[in-house]
């Protein structure tokens, strides 16, 4: 199968050859942003003509129902994406991926550091200021696919190799409750188990409600731990944990 990179790419391309920038946004007075549902993905799907809200959210969508963390991030003036791909984040901006011939895609905005898009240019670093409601809310973006200007292909991502040390798995059962234990001897290691034998373990599978401050807990059978939580839960009628 795909990569994450490889599925980020193919969720890029499909919205930059399915639409094309909506002008009339830029040089009609009378342009109607609710009827032209410019600001949402619908825009993309049913319209094929869109700006900037619309090539985000469109992404966002694609990249999350194919398993991958993205999330749709605003300036005052401008929309793009902050996608996770092998667990670091990264900045994608299809808006201006997609040439104004309606036909060239370009990959400068592609998986880029935020360094990136605050020092390329002005215009750049201007358009990519988050609103102060996101302080605190977004993962920085730090490693970079170093793809050139004008670049028809993208970059190479870094290959990350750390990992931490293998989980070992203890558990106590007293009385109708069962106890389980994580431990790692990686310090703070992130952990992510199945807990219904066919779920694969990962930070997108981890959808779900907390437990206390101690776990998190997904209908498709994940959770997520780190080294040293405890989790609690009931035995059902076969005395597994629930």
């Amino acid at each position: 199968g795909a990569t994450e990179y490889e599925k980020v790419r193919i969720a890029h391309d499909l919205v930059m050859n399915k639409v094309v920038y909506d002008e009339a946004i830029l040089n009609d007075p009378n342009f109607d942003d609710d009827k032209a549902f410019s600001q949402s993905a619908y825009s993309v799907f049913c319209t094929d003509k869109t700006v900037c809200a619309g090539y985000s959210q469109a992404i966002e969508m694609l990249c999350n129902a194919a398993g991958i963390d993205a999330v749709a991030v605003t300036s005052k003036a401008h929309e793009w994406n902050k996608i996770r791909i092998d667990d670091s984040w990264y900045n994608v901006d299809g808006t201006w991926d997609d040439g104004d011939d309606g036909v060239s895609i370009y990959y400068d905005f592609f998986a880029r550091s935020d360094g990136y898009y605050d020092t390329v240019s002005a215009y750049s670093a201007e358009n990519h200021m988050e609103e102060d409601f996101w302080i605190g809310k977004l993962p920085p973006c730090t490693l970079d696919s170093g793809a050139p200007a004008m670049a028809t292909e993208p970059g190479t991502i870094p290959v990350i190799t750390d990992t931490a040390a293998a989980p070992v798995i203890t558990e106590k059962i007293k009385d109708d409750e069962i106890m389980v234990t994580l431990s790692s001897a990686t310090p703070g290691a992130v952990m992510y188990y199945s807990v219904d034998g066919k779920t694969a373990p990962s930070p997108s599978a981890v959808r779900c409600i907390r437990r206390g401050q101690q776990s998190e807990r997904t209908g498709s059978g994940c959770v997520r731990y780190k080294t040293g939580q405890r989790r609690f839960g009931q035995k059902d009628a076969a005395g597994r944990d629930t």
